[in-house]
């Protein structure tokens, strides 16, 4: 007759597997949530760091257009001859100076005679207009009381994206509003600080106003065009004036990740988002690797512990037969 392997009844053997199945589920899901903790840890450490870390080269990127013009506001300052040939010889060697700034130029209100209410620029054409006019136009420069004050604006040659950086200037006796000293800085000046950095493989980062309008992105069209909120899932679920409320944010949602810092004191905002699968995609393989493994050994388990529960079996029933006969015999011995 030929012997079986496995003599087990499916009671028998579904008492063996139980244990062995709960302790799989158990140890998979217990490390499964124990690595998808650690990756939303790495998540939000890793866009926090790169936050700061855009936050600071988007600074270091302002601070050659203030350097820059603090350098002109002074000398504007202290020049008690000051005139249109001045400011205007000022302004074309500021361009060739600070080549990051597309221009300078200088609003000039009071002290230039005839010339009152000439903008006189580096590079473009000269424009004209009135003290009035000129002060109702930086009105906003002026109530900073000569704190660098930055705006978005076109370049009015070219018409390109700029961030425009102004201060008022005062004559350094008398303290008299003498005009408003300006450059303006190419919004693709961000993105060249910006490019080296990233979260992620598939990760973004951009450049916002308080509104959520790009001011960069790798696609052109975007800028000061599309709203972050409009394009980004995040727009979503957030409104714009709860995430963009000059708070640090980091989120986890809809297997995307995201965060948000306020630059400074400024209204723009760095953005960051992309798919959480960029960390976890490593873990998730190696977690499915020790699963299978532990799956695996398991099974191994279980085959060994039913040959040995048979192997025991038999020898049960061969002691038991040599018994069963041994009585036997001290029965006929008996007789």
């Amino acid at each position: 007759m030929k012997k079986k392997l496995f003599q087990l009844s499916f009671k028998q053997f579904v008492t063996s597997v139980i244990p062995y199945a709960v302790i799989a589920l158990y140890v998979s899901l217990s490390f499964a949530y124990l690595v998808n903790a650690l990756i939303n840890k790495q998540v939000q450490h890793d866009t926090e760091a790169l936050a700061v870390s855009a936050e600071y080269e988007i600074r270091r990127v302002f601070e050659t257009p203030s350097i820059a013009l603090n350098a002109m506001v002074s000398t504007v300052e202290y020049d008690s001859g000051r005139d249109y040939d001045s400011v205007k010889a000022l302004s074309k060697s500021m361009v060739e100076m600070y080549p990051q700034c597309s221009d300078f130029y200088f609003a000039m209100f009071n002290g230039f005679g005839s010339r009152n209410g000439t903008v006189v620029r580096g590079i473009g054409q000269d424009t004209e207009a009135s003290a009035q006019e000129l002060e109702a136009y930086f009105a906003d420069v002026i109530a900073d009381k000569g704190a660098l004050h930055s705006s978005e604006a076109a370049d009015p040659a070219s018409g390109k994206p700029v961030i425009a950086f102004t201060r008022a200037v005062y004559d350094q006796d008398s303290r008299r509003l003498v005009g408003i000293a300006g450059c303006y800085l190419l919004l693709d000046q961000l993105e060249t600080g910006l490019k080296d950095l990233s979260a992620s493989g598939n990760g973004e980062m951009n450049v916002v106003d308080a509104s959520g309008v790009f001011l960069t992105n790798d696609n052109p069209s975007y800028v000061r065009t599309k709203n972050y909120f409009d394009v980004s899932p995040i727009g979503k679920k957030h409104k714009v004036a709860q995430y963009l409320d000059g708070k640090d944010k980091v989120l986890i949602e809809g297997g995307r990740y995201y965060g948000v810092r306020q630059i400074g004191t400024s209204p723009w905002f760095i953005v960051i988002e992309g798919p959480s699968s960029d960390f976890s995609g490593t873990a998730n393989r190696w977690m499915m690797v020790i699963n299978l493994v532990t799956l695996v050994l398991i099974f191994l388990s279980i085959l060994y512990t039913t040959w040995y529960m048979n192997r025991l079996r038999g020898k049960e029933r061969e002691l038991g037969g040599r018994m069963l006969a041994e009585t036997q015999n001290l029965v006929v011995a008996a007789k």
